[in-house]
């Protein structure tokens, strides 16, 4: 889509930001469900309230400009992409001029055998795919890890 007026732009970010809340509505409950402990229950909890209430703010944005919200994918909320109920994915990927950057944090210390090492080994999986993909596309690549 060209942008041609910075109300296009403005436009074009609100509906990649928009998407982005839509998506963190449906992980943010899912991410309570997995909390480790009642406290980080609590704040998934306590976000998803103030993520709805954002989404309702840039409805009435949207309503004001009378522009639709819907048709934009927040590609840097995906995550790592082959395993939905992956709330941990600790992938992100975006574009910087006209080079594609994705970052993996993968952390250490999970030992075999065992469900951690065979999750970690799934993601790392799913990354190599994702990896390959990127690789072979004609665009400039950056693939990086912490």
């Amino acid at each position: 889509m060209a942008l041609d007026s910075l109300r296009d732009l403005y436009v074009e970010e609100l509906k990649d930001l928009y998407n982005a809340e839509n998506q963190l509505l449906k992980a943010l409950p899912r991410m309570a469900k997995a909390a480790s402990s009642e406290e980080l229950k609590a704040a998934f909890t306590e976000h998803l309230d103030v993520t709805q209430r954002q989404v309702e703010r840039l409805d009435q944005i949207f309503t004001e400009l009378g522009v639709c919200p819907k048709g934009k994918k927040c590609k840097a909320m995906e995550g790592l992409a082959g395993d939905p109920e992956d709330v941990q994915s600790r992938y992100i990927e975006g574009l910087g001029g006209n080079v594609r950057v994705g970052c993996l944090y993968l952390p250490n210390g999970n030992p075999a055998p065992g469900p951690k090492f065979d999750y970690k080994l799934r993601r790392l999986g799913r990354f190599s795919a994702r990896a390959a993909e990127l690789v072979n596309s004609p665009d400039p690549v950056v693939l990086a890890g912490d």
